[in-house]
């Protein structure tokens, strides 16, 4: 808000309102522990937005990384957006099922004003974590990736998986096709041919020999 001639006051719109946002959030905030961005760049509503906080020191949040969701609604910011865990927490103003904050047990949603912004959303949740009620729970197991443990990929499986459906959009084939004219990929020397194989050729080749030396 802004004051004009004579004292009164202009009320910005939404959309310049946002657009001010997230430029100090792409500048970032602070000592970097705290960010947000927008969640979806062709919504030109800009209404879902991702915050980040690193756990503060000292506290058992230290040292983990947590994603948040944000959604604008066409009242904000008279009306506060609706901000969710993406990742897992244990703290008293979080539902521990749905990550939602509860607005009535986060003060800053419960007495929310018009000047306050989604900046000020993380690096309150921030301080949240370290008050007294919140810096020594106990917290669920950091969220694990990866292939299940009785059987791992190696390395270079890992990396041909990936490569193959990356690839994949360019051409739609089986590796049983690919073995049965793969003696006929190697003699052509045409260079035309070569292109028109792309990279996907090369790495099911790669792919057949992992496999059958494993």
């Amino acid at each position: 808000m802004t004051l004009g001639s004579g004292g009164s006051s202009v009320v910005v719109p939404r959309n310049f309102r946002l657009l001010e946002e997230l430029e100090r959030g792409e500048k970032g905030i602070g000592d970097g522990t705290v960010s947000y961005g927008m969640d979806d760049g062709d919504d030109i509503y800009m209404r879902s937005w991702t915050g980040t906080i690193i756990g503060p020191h000292n506290t058992v949040h230290e040292g983990r990384i947590y994603q948040l969701k944000l959604f604008c609604d066409k009242d904000y910011p008279e009306k506060p957006p609706s901000v969710r865990f993406h990742s897992r927490i244990n703290m008293t103003c979080v539902n521990h099922e749905t990550g939602l904050v509860d607005p009535k047990k986060f003060g800053l949603i419960a007495n929310w004003q018009r000047e306050y912004t989604m900046e000020d959303i993380p690096t309150q949740l921030k301080k949240e974590m370290a008050a007294p009620q919140n810096r020594k729970l106990v917290q669920p197991p950091e969220e694990q990736t990866g292939e299940c443990p009785e059987k791992k990929a190696s390395p270079i499986t890992s990396l041909l998986n990936g490569m193959l459906t990356t690839c994949k959009y360019h051409h739609t084939i089986t590796v049983e096709k690919v073995a049965d004219n793969r003696d006929d990929d190697y003699d052509d020397d045409d260079d035309d041919d070569d292109d028109d194989d792309g990279p996907l050729s090369s790495i099911s080749h790669l792919w057949i020999d992992h496999l059958k030396n494993n």
